[in-house]
């Protein structure tokens, strides 16, 4: 084995455990409700920027993000306050699909 060879062997190893271990560290995190309390503040702002001229309520997550994941509550509000079904709708639908 040429040391060309050995050397790109030992860095796919070695990267391909590093993935393995922020895999892992995500699926460990968000395995508690810490985690998922911080997942949901990375989300909010994210899914809020989509909205414009609106806002959005995300409800407490819950699930092991393996298996499962629900959301408590989502409430998406037009520029009135008033509450919007149609895209709640879609998302159901979206969930139920795949």
């Amino acid at each position: 084995m040429t040391r060309r060879r050995l050397v790109a062997l030992v860095s796919v190893a070695v990267l391909f455990t590093l993935g393995l271990l922020v895999v892992g560290a995500v699926f460990l995190i968000t395995g508690t409700n810490t985690g998922r309390e911080q997942l949901r503040g990375v989300l909010h702002p994210w899914v809020a920027s989509k909205i414009p001229g609106g806002s959005i309520y995300i409800g407490h997550l819950g699930g092991n993000f393996l298996t499962y994941v629900t959301i408590d509550s989502l409430a998406i509000r037009d520029k009135r306050g008033e509450c919007s079904r149609a895209p709640a709708r879609r998302l159901a639908r979206t969930i139920r699909a795949t």
